[in-house]
């Protein structure tokens, strides 16, 4: 009977929270969570792989990696678009430098090398040479040090 009490209370509490924004938080969330409930994705390019984040929502997109301390050298966000476009990125709030890997399907049509951290309030705007689906970000050096070149196919551990 304790067991039924205590699981009412923490759907209750649980719903409550989730109403109330909790669903929000979570960019807020660690990786090892991210892994957890599947927000992340397995990116496969030049026979390096990269855990990332997925970004699809608008509220994921803009948060991106803004406000982060550091991102580890094996980890990513991708952010996918449901068509392609011209879409633009900055570094507003990123405290660390990026590469943008520019992706069209399955191939890298673009590459911005360490994208650098700007102090604002105006920032630069990345764009891709041409109209894409997905955009991956990695930390700053790690297109240099895994050669990696527009033309070549990414993979995908999941369906995106």
């Amino acid at each position: 009977m304790k067991l039924i009490i205590l699981i009412i209370f923490a759907i209750f509490f649980g719903t409550i929270f989730w109403a109330i924004g909790g669903h929000e938080i979570q960019e807020e969330i660690p990786f090892y969570w991210q892994k957890i409930i599947g927000k992340t994705v397995t990116v496969e390019i030049n026979g390096h792989k990269i855990q990332a984040e997925i970004a699809k929502t608008s509220s994921e997109k803009q948060k991106g990696l803004s406000n982060r301390e550091k991102m580890e050298r094996d980890r990513g966000m991708i952010f996918v678009n449901e068509k392609e476009g011209m879409y633009s990125f900055w570094m507003k709030e990123v405290n660390f430098p990026l590469d943008i890997i520019w992706i069209k399907g399955n191939e890298i049509v673009g590459i911005t090398e360490r994208a650098a951290i700007e102090p604002g309030p105006e920032y630069k705007n990345y764009l891709p040479p041409e109209p894409v689906d997905k955009i991956l970000e990695v930390s700053g050096g790690w297109v240099f040090r895994h050669g990696v070149e527009i033309g070549q196919k990414v993979k995908f551990s999941k369906e995106l």
